[in-house]
């Protein structure tokens, strides 16, 4: 909206009506604005563990799984505990 050939007029529509599909960039509702998240590869396991995860939380999720340091203060996202592989 902040470009300058943005519309002038924005309107929103009551919670559950919409004008995309889930997935697609428009829409304030949480039924479009949320968007499932996979992660695979060694350390996790297959269990979906069905939580909510933020956009902000995936670098200091990914770089928890690969056991890289980081200062949580340097993010505004946090960690997201993920399922470990049985074994």
């Amino acid at each position: 909206m902040a470009a300058p050939f943005a519309a002038d007029v924005v309107g929103l529509v009551a919670t559950d009506v919409t004008y995309g599909v889930v997935g697609d960039h428009g829409g304030h509702n949480r039924l479009i604005q949320q968007i499932p998240m996979v992660f695979a590869g060694p350390g996790v396991g297959a269990k979906d563990p069905n939580q909510e995860m933020r956009l902000v939380d995936v670098t200091p999720t990914v770089l928890d799984l690969m056991g890289i340091d980081y200062n949580p203060a340097d993010f505004d996202g946090q960690a997201v505990k993920l399922p470990k592989p049985k074994g």
